[in-house]
């Protein structure tokens, strides 16, 4: 695994148009399939901090990564079209900070009940 030799490792997950577009109602906030165990087995493999980036439209859960001491950051995304990269990039190397403004909230703990 090529995280155990990185000096920081970029994990990018997230959720496409098949799960939610107009008319396509998601029907949890779980990010679907493996993500999140594939999360879990690069942050705990990984020698250097984590960034996860999630590309979707809305809100997901991030309960599981957000006691990890690994993950040194979580980057919301949504679709970031042609220049996605550009920005991720400038972001992540702190040329830009996005200041924490989202237009939605992120599931930090789920409540039993």
């Amino acid at each position: 695994m090529a995280a155990r030799n990185a000096d920081a490792t970029v994990i990018f997950v997230g959720i496409d148009l098949s799960v939610e577009s107009e008319g396509n109602d998601r029907t949890d906030f779980l990010l679907p399939g493996y993500q999140t165990q594939l999360i879990n087995q690069v942050a705990e493999e990984a020698k250097g901090p984590v960034v996860l980036v999630i590309l979707c439209a809305g809100g997901v859960d991030i309960s599981f990564a957000t006691g990890n001491n690994k993950i040194g950051a979580i980057l919301w995304a949504g679709y970031p079209g042609a220049e996605g990269g550009r920005a991720i990039t400038d972001v992540i190397f702190g040329r830009y900070n996005p200041a924490g403004r989202l237009p939605f909230d992120l599931v930090l703990r789920r409540l039993r009940g």
